[in-house]
């Protein structure tokens, strides 16, 4: 067994002191190659981003071997909140906390053998990068793309602090288990995001990334075309977005998004405050995606909407199927036209209102109506749906039917009944006792007098009051009365028969003159929150001064740097604790001022750290715009696919900005991206809850780096699950002591000379490949392969052939273990395949020799017998050209095969030739050698299998139990 530990402490200490990856502009092609930074935890490293990082690493590596002037760095996102809370809970500061880790991470990284270029890391935490954090806050401020407003916040009294969703357990704070969170609305800062929203979403198609992530990005951006309905409440107007002003009439209820800034506002002071706090806590500690799937809750908050064309009060709820990120975060609830309103609608009481008729057969249900017989409906046309046991009858009545039914049943009705009939009105016929017919159409003005006369008609039982709503409860109505389809308006005053498309442009327009809706597109991304109430991260360059308001940070005065004496025990923002960093002059009147206390999301430092690698020393400016155009945008990114939403738009998101302010000349910053598969252990994803976490370290302490390498990226493709076995490294390990132990062979023959070399040529071909598509599973198998195969033929070989081969083979595993390949002083440059040495046919013939001497194994392990003869015999001539024929068919069904190929001669045989063919076809060989020359082969061998059995080998012909590529063993 080779000395791993040895081999790599001395190859990674030689890396670092020669400095081996460190790289500059050059007149080679460049190839940026990155992944996503992590931050650095107390835990270390954990098993995902080993793997990550070896993917990575082995496409740098490669990379540099074919001649590109290769740009791979690392650095951390070292600003965070468990650097914080770690501060809190154990009185380590957040920057001793975040050295420590850093540290940490280093050495591990460089245990693993990553060939970052060191020189160029950079450190989110460090002034010399977050000052740029708030220059490009100032850019974006001058570009009037930085604004602030209210939102809603976590707090805690009794810390007297703004906690993050991570803090709250159970409504209550982290650290007092008997205190309630609150839910405060203070002024924080945002980036005005949806000026790019277009951009962001248009220029997807262009990246060569996976579709799922770019599909997630379009809906997450989502952009929508409706119009905007201002509603007033009390003296102003809010604003409701909506892709159906078709369905106006039908809004019976407005629902706020519970975490919309207007609706503490609306119920301040007011008896609703209290309850609507506590529904918002509530909500607002849900899960967004999950929150919306659930029953329907909500509440009304005391406060009526205007219609803004009936004028009639519309009660206004909040409820946790409304999101603030889509539209305005207000909705206009429309029972009968969609499907969770009328949810809400029914669970809360609500009226409801169809305003869209179908064009689909009138219906009714025919009650009280024993004088009308199957033979009358018939006879004018009516279709009965279903008849029950009861008499009562579903019947469908055609258009022109409609008069005809009518006046039937004004003829026929039982007295004290009624029937109604649905379809482009909604009809009510009631007979009173005395025989007089009353006739009414369904709407808002007859509402009352139909469920009236329902009452007087059904009894003291009668509760219904929408009429629409107990209509919608009548299976045979309910698709009728509650749709989401197109159709005619109904109850929409002057709108009344024209088409929901046409009323749209029509409603729409009917808004706009009035000054109270117009037509625009919306979309689901909102604008980026980026303050947070927090001491570890980038303060925000701004002074409040009472004379002169919001006054941004000189430049000049860049960084506004982090104080390190803070009070993290005594509540509050420990920023606001140090009163030097918070008193400070104005820099306009020069007055008393005090300084922002929020930090900025660490989403910021990350949205731009893949610029800062291009010139990470420049002090006086962000980074040369020269470097930055001549490595970006960045040739190949990989990350996790948890990312798509959050850091993958937002890094598009600066790069479009800079652009547009002439720092860059491109304007988007990855062109391709690489998302990994999770690390499973017992079948779930590796976490320290589920106890189920292997350390990298320890696989590296015992196997060593290569093994750990060589194993995360062969047992699955790297876009795949990996489901970690302890028994596979151990396995791994024996292969590179395979692998060493080559670089001792002595070679003695020649007869495999041509066959190595084919098959080594095809393997420089096929690695190369399987690497630029991130095969690497393939590629790995394919170098396992060829060692086997070398291990095993050594003797056949000649030591010149050996030699080249085995000097090939350490190349292309290179990158894989760079460790033990290049202590065997592999090459530095990447092979390209000897296409005139790759000879196909005689690597199939290989191929049948090598199927046949390990089924020969086979047999012998199977009756625990040493041979004294063995006997050889190839396949019927007939066969051969049979299969050949069988193998060129398009068709895999039986009878077609059956009457192209049958004969007389071997009609026993081909049916059960042509039933295993299509059941395996697999088992067939891919080329079929002659009779001939499958003879040629075993017999040019010979002297080979009989010192590979130790017994004398005997070769024949035409045994009718052999097939092609498959000859018949008899052992002696």
């Amino acid at each position: 067994m080779y000395n791993f530990r040895k081999i790599e402490n001395k190859w990674q200490k030689i890396w670092q002191q020669k400095k081996s990856f460190e790289t500059g502009k050059s007149s080679k092609k460049k190839f940026y190659m990155l992944e996503m930074f992590p931050y650095p935890s107390a835990y270390g490293l954990h098993m995902g981003h080993a793997r990550n990082y070896t993917i990575g690493d082995v496409l740098a590596r490669y990379k540099r071997m074919t001649g590109l002037n290769v740009l791979y760095s690392m650095g951390y996102d070292s600003f965070g909140l468990p650097a914080e809370n770690a501060a809190i809970r154990e009185g380590v500061h957040p920057l001793d906390y975040t050295k420590k880790a850093i540290k940490n991470y280093i050495n591990q990284q460089r245990s693993l053998g990553l060939s970052y270029d060191w020189s160029r890391m950079v450190c989110t935490h460090k002034p010399d990068y977050y000052k740029w954090d708030q220059w490009i806050f100032l850019q974006f401020l001058k570009k009037d793309l930085a604004y602030r407003k209210k939102a809603l916040v976590n707090f805690c009294p009794r810390c007297n602090t703004v906690l993050a969703n991570e803090q709250v357990e159970n409504g209550k704070c982290w650290r007092h288990h008997d205190t309630e969170v609150e839910i405060k609305d203070l002024e924080q800062w945002f980036l005005k995001i949806t000026e790019y929203a277009d951009k962001l979403y248009d220029s997807l198609d262009k990246l060569k990334w996976p579709e799922t992530i770019k599909e997630m990005q379009r809906n997450w951006i989502n952009p929508s075309e409706g119009t905007l309905i201002k509603f007033k409440v009390d003296d102003e107007c809010i604003e409701v977005f909506t892709t159906r002003p078709d369905t106006l009439y039908g809004v019976t209820f407005i629902t706020f998004a519970p975490e919309h800034p207007k609706v503490l506002e609306l119920v301040k002071g007011t008896k609703y405050e209290t309850d609507v706090k506590k529904f918002i806590n509530k909500i607002l500690l849900e899960d967004k995606s999950e929150r919306t799937e659930k029953e329907k809750e909500g509440m009304f908050i005391g406060k009526y909407a205007i219609h803004p064309l009936t004028k009639e009060k519309i009660p206004i709820f909040i409820a946790n199927f409304v999101l603030l990120e889509y539209g305005t975060g207000v909705v206009m609830g429309v029972p009968a036209h969609d499907k969770r309103d009328y949810e809400f609608a029914k669970k809360y009481d609500l009226k409801m209102i169809t305003v869209i008729a179908q064009n689909k057969p009138t219906r009714s249900y025919l009650v009280g109506a024993s004088a009308i017989t199957n033979e009358d409906l018939e006879k004018i046309g009516i279709k009965i749906v279903r008849r029950k046991d009861d008499g009562d009858r579903e019947i469908e009545i055609p258009k022109q039917s409609v008069k005809k039914y009518e006046k039937m049943i004004t003829d026929k009705l039982t007295p004290n009944f009624w029937n109604e009939y649905i379809g482009e009105e909604i009809v009510f016929i009631f007979k009173h006792k005395d025989g007089k017919i009353e006739r009414l159409v369904l709407n808002k003005d007859t509402e009352e007098r139909i469920d009236k006369l329902a009452a007087d008609f059904i009894g003291e039982n009668w509760n219904k009051k929408c009429v629409w709503k107990w209509l919608s409860e009548n299976k045979f109505y309910s698709d009728l009365v509650t749709h989401e389809e197109e159709g005619i308006l109904v109850n929409s005053e002057d709108f009344n028969g024209l088409t929901n498309k046409k009323a749209i442009i029509e409603i729409t327009s009917r808004l706009n003159s009035y000054n109270l809706g117009n037509k625009t597109i919306q979309y689901h991304l909102r604008d980026w929150l980026i303050s947070r109430q927090r001491y570890w991260g980038c303060p925000i360059p701004i002074i409040y001064c009472d004379k002169c308001g919001i006054v941004p940070v000189p430049e000049k005065d860049l960084p506004v740097k982090l104080p390190k004496k803070v009070d993290f025990k005594s509540g509050g923002n420990p920023l606001a604790t140090n009163k030097e960093f918070t008193n400070v002059k104005c820099p306009k009147c020069r007055g008393n001022a005090r300084r922002e206390t929020d930090t900025m999301d660490t989403f910021v430092d990350s949205s731009w750290y893949f610029l800062r690698y291009t010139d990470n020393k420049n002090t006086k400016e962000i980074f040369s715009p020269e470097k930055a155009n001549y490595w970006l945008p960045i040739d190949q990114y990989i990350g996790g696919r948890e990312h798509a939403t959050g850091h993958l738009i937002y890094f598009r998101f600066f790069t479009k900005f800079f652009k547009d302010i002439k720092l860059i000349n491109f304007d988007e910053p990855a062109l391709r991206l690489f998302t990994q598969g999770d690390v499973n252990k017992n079948g779930v994803r590796m976490s320290k809850s589920k106890g189920n976490v292997v350390d990298p370290m320890d696989m590296i302490n015992e196997h060593g780096s290569d093994s750990l390498r060589f194993y995360l990226m062969f047992v699955s493709s790297p876009d795949s699950v990996f489901e970690w076995d302890d028994g596979g490294i151990i396995s791994v390990s024996n292969f590179l002591n395979k692998l060493y132990d080559l670089s001792k062979a002595k070679c003695g023959g020649r007869e495999k000379d041509g066959i190595v070399l084919s098959k080594i040529n095809s393997l420089i071909g096929s690695v190369t490949e399987n690497i630029e598509n991130f095969k690497y599973n393939r590629a790995l198998i394919g170098i396992m392969e060829f060692t086997n195969y070398l291990h095993k033929n050594k003797d056949y070989v000649s030591q010149k052939v050996f030699n080249e081969s085995y000097k090939a083979l350490l190349t292309l595993s290179h990158p894989f273990v760079p460790h033990l390949t290049s202590e065997l002083n592999c090459d530095s440059k990447w092979p390209s395949p000897n296409r005139k040495l790759i000879n196909n046919e005689i690597e199939f013939e290989e191929e049948f020799l090598s199927s046949t001497m390990n089924d020969i194994h086979k047999i012998i392990k199977l009756i625990k017998k040493k041979p004294n003869r063995i006997k050889l015999s190839v396949s019927e001539l007939w066969k051969y050209d049979f299969y050949k024929r069988l193998k060129s068919e398009a068709s895999k069904e039986f009878k077609v095969l059956i009457e192209k190929l049958m004969t007389k001669e071997h009609g026993k045989e081909i049916p059960r030739i042509v039933q295993n063919y299509i059941k395996n076809p697999g088992k067939v060989p891919l080329v079929i050698l002659s009779q001939m020359k499958e003879l040629e082969i075993l017999n040019s061998n010979k002297k080979m299998l009989e010192k590979e059995f130790g017994c004398e080998i005997e070769m024949g012909k035409n045994d009718s139990k052999a097939n092609p590529g498959k000859v018949s063993i008899l052992i002696e």
